[in-house]
This record gives C-alpha cells, sequence and structure tokens, in this order.
C-alpha cells in the first residue's frame, strides 16, 4: 500500500516513516510547505492508499475526503499505535520479509524545472547511501535535525546516518527557533544548506560589532593562526563565546544543496568548526560526493563516496559537461513515467542534469545546471550560479536569482534591508 506523509518534521513522523518501509508499504512524503491542492494533486497522482497528517494539515483531508478510504491524524497517535498492536497480536504476525529491490518509498521532486516527479527508491538504495555516505567520513554524534524530513537529505542526514551510528538527534522546533535549539541541544554537528551557514557566520560577525569586539576578533583570529603554525591549537578555548553561542559542543557543519564559498569555510575553520560540503541529489538516494575536511580541493564538492563512480559526457572546451552516476544509490526510476526515464537513463548511468567536471584525482567539481545554463548570442556559456555566488557575497544581500530575460542576464535581490 502507499501512504501520503503530510505534516511537519516530528518524532512521529519518523516513526511513521519507518513503520511504512519495514512492513513492505511505500512511504510517500509531500512536503509540508505544499497548497492543499497541489498535496492532493499528488496524492491522487501516485494512487496512494492512505493518508497520515498532522492537525494542521487537516485541509488535506477534507479536501479528499470523498475518495480517502483511509486516514490518520498524528494528533491521535497514541490510541492508532495501540490499535496497531493490537491488530498484530491478532494476526500472529511477528515478522516481515523485506525485498531489498523493491520500491520503498517515492519522493517527489520539486518541480522547478517542469511538473513534480515521483523518484522510487527502495531499500537497497537508501541502505547502499547511508553506509558508503558514513564509511566515507568521520562526524561527531549528536545533533539537531533542521532540514525537512520529505526531502532526502534531510531523511537521510538527521535520521538514518544518526540512528545507524546510535547518535541522539534533537527536532528542531521551527526554523525561527534554530540558533535556540542548537544552544539548547549541546549538538556536536548540524546539517544545513549553506544559507544557515552563511547566517550564522553573518550573525557571529554581527553580534561582535554590536558589542565592539568585532577589531578584538579579527587580531584574536590573527593571533590563533600564527600559534597553529607553530603546531599550537588554542581555537577551542580562545573563542570559546562563539563555540557556546552553539551549544558549546559544535564541531562540525555539514553541507549540501548549493554551493559554499571557500570564505565561509575557512571562516568557520578560524573559530575551530569543520565545514564538510557534499553533493547528492533525490535520484541518488541523495549523497553523491563527500569533501574531506583534509585535503579536498578548493571548489570542489569531494570525491565521490565508496563504490560509487562519477563521470562526465558532452564535455566542452574546458573539460566540462554533464554529471553521470552510477551505484547502487541510483534510483529505480520515476513512478509512472517513462518518458523521462527514457531521458536520464543511458547504459546503466543516471544523467543527473547537473554540469560540471571530475578532474585527475577524482575530485567532483559542479558548475550549474544543465536547463538553467544560459548561451550568450556569441555562443559564450554562463553558468548563472556562479553569478549568484559573487552576488551573494556582497554585504547586505541575502538571496539572489540570476536569469535570462528578452537577452539580457537579468539578478532579482533580496536584500537584508530591502528599502534600500
Amino acid at each position: 500500500a502507499k501512504i501520503a506523509l503530510y505534516a511537519e518534521n516530528s518524532y512521529r513522523w519518523v516513526i511513521t516513516y519507518l513503520a511504512a518501509v519495514v512492513s513492505s508499504n511505500v512511504i510517500v512524503p509531500l512536503d509540508k510547505e505544499l497548497k492543499t491542492e497541489e498535496a492532493a494533486k499528488l496524492f491522487n497522482i501516485c494512487g496512494a492508499d492512505m493518508l497520515v497528517y498532522s492537525g494542521k494539515k487537516a485541509s488535506l483531508a477534507e479536501n479528499l475526503s470523498e475518495n480517502l478510504k483511509h486516514s490518520l491524524c498524528l494528533d491521535n497517535f497514541s490510541d492508532a499505535v495501540k490499535k496497531g498492536g493490537s491488530l498484530i497480536d491478532e494476526s500472529g504476525i511477528s515478522d516481515v520479509e523485506l525485498d531489498v529491490e523493491k520500491v520503498c518509498t517515492i519522493i517527489y521532486t520539486s518541480g522547478t524545472t517542469g511538473d513534480p516527479k515521483g523518484v522510487m527508491l527502495n531499500q537497497r538504495n537508501l541502505i547502499s547511501d547511508m553506509i558508503l555516505s558514513i564509511e566515507s567520513m568521520w562526524f561527531p554524534k549528536g545533533s539537531v535535525a533542521v532540514l525537512p524530513f520529505n526531502h532526502t537529505f534531510g531523511m537521510m542526514a538527521c535520521i538514518l546516518c544518526q540512528m545507524y551510528v546510535g547518535a541522539f538527534v534533537f527536532i528542531n522546533s521551527g526554523l525561527k527557533y534554530v540558533l535556540r535549539d542548537i544552544k539548547e541541544a549541546k549538538p556536536a554537528h548540524v546539517s544545513v544548506v549553506p544559507m544557515f551557514v552563511e547566517s550564522f557566520y553573518k550573525g557571529i560577525w554581527k553580534n561582535a560589532r554590536k558589542s565592539g569586539k568585532e577589531k578584538a576578533l579579527k587580531k584574536l583570529i590573527k593571533v590563533s593562526n600564527a600559534l597553529r603554525k607553530t603546531g599550537i591549537d588554542m581555537r577551542r578555548t580562545l573563542f570559546k563565546s562563539v563555540i557556546d553561542a552553539f551549544g558549546g559542543n559544535l564541531e562540525m557543519l555539514i553541507t549540501g544543496g548549493a554551493p559554499i564559498s571557500d570564505e565561509l569555510i575557512k571562516g568557520f575553520d578560524d573559530f575551530g568548526i569543520k565545514i564538510i560540503n557534499g553533493y547528492g541529489i533525490t535520484e541518488c538516494s541523495p549523497i553523491v560526493a563527500l569533501s574531506k575536511y583534509a585535503g579536498n580541493k578548493s571548489g570542489s564538492v569531494g570525491l565521490p563516496i565508496k563504490t560509487v563512480q562519477v563521470k562526465t559526457i558532452n564535455e566542452n572546451e574546458d573539460g566540462e559537461g554533464e554529471i553521470c552516476v552510477k551505484g547502487d544509490i541510483v534510483m529505480m526510476g520515476y513512478y509512472n513515467n517513462p518518458e523521462a526515464n527514457a531521458q536520464v537513463f543511458c547504459d546503466g548511468w543516471f544523467n543527473t542534469g547537473d554540469l560540471g567536471r571530475v578532474d585527475e584525482d577524482g575530485f567532483v567539481f559542479i558548475t550549474g545546471r544543465k536547463k538553467n545554463l544560459i548561451i550568450l548570442e556569441n555562443g559564450k556559456n554562463v553558468y548563472p550560479e556562479e553569478l549568484e555566488y559573487l552576488i551573494g557575497k556582497i554585504e547586505g544581500v541575502n538571496e539572489v536569482l540570476v536569469y535570462a530575460e528578452d537577452g539580457l542576464i537579468t539578478a532579482e535581490i533580496y536584500a537584508e534591508d530591502m528599502s534600500l
């Protein structure tokens, strides 16, 4: 049976997900940010048999009332658990034999470049990505789950990998409470998108300026870096106040989903906090490559995780082409979409639609998205992501979107002070 899950991040969300995938059912997580009509459309497209929802999302159950055979509100979770336990006792079933090659989750892409596509992942995809990612890097135990669980990065990095190594997870209670929850939970690492890292970093220096300690902090960084060159590392002591703002135990920030600047990596390194960057895509469960804290190349998203192969095709004169991936992490295909499957699979390789290069040492560099590429009249290729990165470094710029319009390269900017 297909079980659609439409709710905010919570312990009950995780239990519902796990209960579905370990009982030979298929979980279909729906983005909580979707409007009721959009969620209803996906519910019907995937042919879901049941809806599990939170009280805040009850409008979807009402919208589907005529066609909805089975539903469960997570607000009544304890009653459902008791009823489920009774049914298991009555059935006499003690275990379920799982088929690792059978689809266990369908995750719908955002649809920013077209209609949402349902990515089918099986047990082998998810378990392979979990184990191979952990074997490809080290991270300290203890985390705060900030990313949405309906996204593969959020579920993989914040829940599945943590469970595998036996680490605790504190579930963030809302984006406006991220720093408060981090300070309370005292995590050793947090997985976030680069926007959060940039916000954290700007906050550190904003507080330093506000308290009149900006110059002193800059001098302290110079002293600390000079000491490090002699083999003396005092960062966790010298910048205790900075680290305490994140609970006092933070050692690492893991990022993905977008490029992150070397300035941010170095900036947090100055304070004694490592930044691990990576590359992933929903269709690959999602983690494909991870940077190593030591030995990573500037601008790279790191090396492919163990046993995973990455190559490029249709390279240009600069050696940049479309990134292709092969391995156990690659999806089964798109749900009920043979045309899309034919476009992305070739000789066992998955064509990601991302542009980049792989150097002689195997390091992966991501340039942009194939569908976002801007080709000027003179044939010059312009990657909007590169321009967005440069504009984003300008003080006062919070977010930026670059695109082509009427033959011109256009940038829409969301500033910190929108009155400017």
